[in-house]
């Protein structure tokens, strides 16, 4: 049986690096490399730089009378707002990598973060889904050749980085370590409107909420000792101006429906709660169903951030398992499907329309397959236990 496991272990391994490998290939012969060298001046990283960098210069990333100039002069992308676009512990958390040039920033920025989150996803799968050559080739090809993967890597994006943490945290929590986990969930801060209901999901014990709001707090706090006005000056500037264009079901059903779109998006959001909140406490079912409802009713986010979702179906399918392999891998098959297939197809759709609204539709229906594969858990399992019984 030991070495049964061990042979399974090792193919499993073997899958998720093949795929991954291939996925790298896919990246190099399909121009992303070249595309993302050739944005390195425009792209979203560049812009999450520039405010670090505003800071290693002496400038206030938060003026709107200077800031743009800074910006235009350092060649970096343009804040749509004014002002720097990300809350201050961001623009302060780059001032390591402001000192190194841009070019050199951006590689170093997406090669380490793109390497955590291949990492962290291979633990992930190690621990949830273990002895799972299948699960670990859907995965690795998802976590490197899907739609949102691809522009994670080009424009420098966030995701890489929250998706190892998200792994990294909720391993820790799952192992009884919960400073660790709390310390890790701290990324999330990063973005953190994409993140509301997650804290339920992650932060289920009192010791690990107790370690993760002290954290929050020390950072906002340290942030705004560091830059008081900061508040203030992002508040007026960038929350309203987020709200147009993003891949959000409010925006897409205030697209289909007008004014009362966003009431049916607050609607279905509720309805959504209402279906995650019986879920186990603290199960594996717990932390993917919030996980999965904060990324489908995210008040702010664009079609790379769906990268995310990984996360949580890679956990759904380790608590669906516990029913049924096959049941699983269903679930895992059709949600990297979504993002592999479906997802090229809705990011065609905004081009064509200069609007994204309609990705909205990709978490939205990964949401639903994660909660209907646990519901279906849950009542196989009490017909399990009735029939014990």
């Amino acid at each position: 049986m030991k070495d049964e496991g061990l042979r399974s272990d090792r193919a499993a391994d073997v899958a998720y690096f093949a795929c991954v490998l291939g996925g790298i290939a896919f990246l190099v012969l399909f121009g992303a490399f070249a595309q993302r060298s050739a944005l390195v001046h425009s792209n979203d990283f560049s812009g999450i730089w520039s405010g670090g960098r505003a800071i290693a210069l002496g400038s206030d990333p938060y003026d709107r009378t200077s800031f743009p100039a800074l910006a235009e002069r350092l060649g970096t992308q343009l804040p749509d707002s004014g002002v720097y676009g990300y809350p201050a512990w961001v623009a302060l958390a780059m001032v390591p990598l402001a000192w190194l040039p841009l070019e050199v920033a951006s590689w170093s920025w997406t090669i380490a973060t793109w390497l955590l989150a291949l990492v962290a996803t291979r633990a992930a799968l190690r621990a949830f889904l273990p002895r799972s050559p299948l699960a670990h080739a859907l995965t690795g090809l998802a976590a490197t050749i899907s739609t949102p993967a691809y522009h994670q890597f080009v424009l420098g994006q966030w995701g890489f980085a929250l998706l190892a943490a998200l792994f990294a945290g909720t391993i820790a929590i799952r192992n009884g370590h919960a400073l660790r986990g709390a310390a890790a969930l701290l990324a999330l801060l990063a973005k953190p409107q994409l993140f509301l209901a997650a804290p339920i999901a992650l932060l289920a014990t009192r010791r690990v909420a107790l370690y993760w709001f002290a954290g929050a707090a020390a950072i906002a706090l340290l942030s705004t000792l560091a830059m008081p006005w900061w508040w203030s000056a992002w508040l007026s500037a960038v929350p309203a101006g987020r709200l147009a264009q993003p891949a959000t079901l409010y925006s897409l059903l205030r697209d289909l429906l007008g004014g009362a779109g966003i009431a049916v998006a607050v609607a279905l959001a509720a309805v959504g709660v209402l279906l995650v909140l019986p879920l186990p406490r603290g199960s594996d079912a717990w932390r993917a169903g919030w996980l999965s409802l904060s990324l489908a009713f995210a008040p702010y986010e664009w079609a790379y951030d769906h990268y995310l979702l990984l996360a949580p179906l890679v956990i759904a399918a380790a608590a669906v398992t516990k029913r049924s392999e096959r049941a699983a891998i269903v679930v895992l098959g059709v949600g990297t499907g979504v993002l592999l297939f479906l997802s090229p197809v809705l990011y065609a759709v905004a081009i064509a329309r200069s609007r994204e609204t309609f990705s909205a539709i990709a978490p939205l229906l990964i949401f639903a397959l994660i909660v209907g594969a646990l519901w279906w858990a849950r009542a196989a399992g009490d017909r399990a236990e009735v029939s014990a019984a």
